[in-house]
């Protein structure tokens, strides 16, 4: 399976914020053949290689969950307002959402109101009993998305974020060129939600011997441009982007020069990128660990829409990067 076969199975995969098992057992079938897996209490999926060595251990990690919705409230007339897992953007209003078990299909509606907006779920049903008895209480919904669509430079999906990030540490652990450091994969669950159940995810590596030197995290983040007139952080086309910090973490300058450095050495195209206003689950990652960290970033346009682009270069620099820092031998030599 190639980079872009690979990208594309994780896209059209289910697995919102708290139901994460269909893309769990996506990934892990692409993997068994050479990996073994640890499951923690919440989902978390630990990927590694029982025979790996190396002079260093290094995670590389991507969170698997994409956007999700709940139902909150049934109406007499039928519709469910839903809550959604993270900030939803505007213009999410009138796609379809899909929702498990039961597999039903519904439009998004949003009411957008001052303070905040409500949103809320047509499924055609008419009676808050027929809408309970098709979606109920318990059920997960996504976005239902487009299918994967690709051009000779970009790449439109469902769930980039971060699912191409998923792709990314899949392509390391599937393809075994000589490295100098032993690798193992962290696909996380909750990231969209805000609420990171990380200690488990301390216990599970200790346990099993698979504590890091180093925490790699792959994500996707907002980029441009669009025709919105935001100044974006980062521009499609440009290579993966090299961050040093977010609100939340802050890497270690040694760190940071390094990853410079070895992008240089590899003529691997990139920029660089600092986030002043958000962050994701790297920093708690790196101090329940208590480990250094460093984020590689694809940038994507329409982020937390159910289609957003990315470009096909940031993607496969992305790769290249992950594979320069698993085969370095200098990495973290003081």
């Amino acid at each position: 399976m190639n980079s872009l076969e690979l990208l594309k199975k994780y896209c059209e995969a289910f697995g919102p914020s708290s139901a994460e098992s269909h893309i769990r057992s996506v990934i892990q079938e692409t993997l068994q053949d050479s990996h073994q897996f640890i499951t923690t209490t919440h989902g978390h999926l630990i990927a590694f290689d029982p025979e790996a060595k190396g002079d260093k251990t290094i995670m590389f990690q991507a969170h698997m969950d994409e956007l999700g919705f709940r139902p909150y409230r049934y109406m007499s007339d039928g519709y469910i307002e839903l809550s959604p897992a993270s900030p939803i953007p505007e213009n999410a209003s009138n796609q379809l959402l899909i929702f498990f078990p039961n597999m039903v299909l519904g439009i998004l509606v949003i009411d957008k109101q001052e303070r905040q907006h409500r949103y809320f779920l047509d499924i055609g049903a008419q009676t808050k009993e027929e809408a309970l008895e098709r979606i109920p209480t318990y059920s997960n919904g996504a976005y239902k998305g487009g299918e994967f669509h690709e051009t000779p430079n970009f790449l439109c999906g469902k769930s980039f974020d971060d699912r191409a990030g998923c792709a990314v540490v899949s392509n390391l652990l599937l393809n075994q060129p000589r490295r100098n450091n032993r690798v193992i994969g962290v696909y996380t669950v909750r990231e969209e939600s805000g609420n990171w159940p990380i200690p488990e995810l301390r216990y599970a590596l200790l346990e099993a011997g698979l504590k890091p030197d180093l925490v790699v995290n792959v994500e996707v983040c907002p980029g441009g441009p669009t025709p919105l007139g935001v100044e974006p952080l980062a521009i499609l086309g440009q290579g993966v982007a090299l961050t040093h910090m977010d609100l939340y973490y802050i890497s270690d300058s040694s760190i940071c020069q390094f990853m410079v450095q070895l992008a240089r050495k590899e003529k691997i195209k990139h920029q660089h990128m600092s986030e002043r206003s958000g962050g994701g689950e790297l920093g708690a990652i790196c101090n329940e660990l208590g480990v250094t960290g460093y984020s590689l970033v694809i940038p994507g346009r329409y982020m937390h829409s159910p289609h957003s682009v990315i470009s096909r270069n940031d993607y496969e620099t992305a790769i290249e990067m992950v594979h320069a820092i698993a085969r370095s031998g200098d990495i973290l030599r003081k």
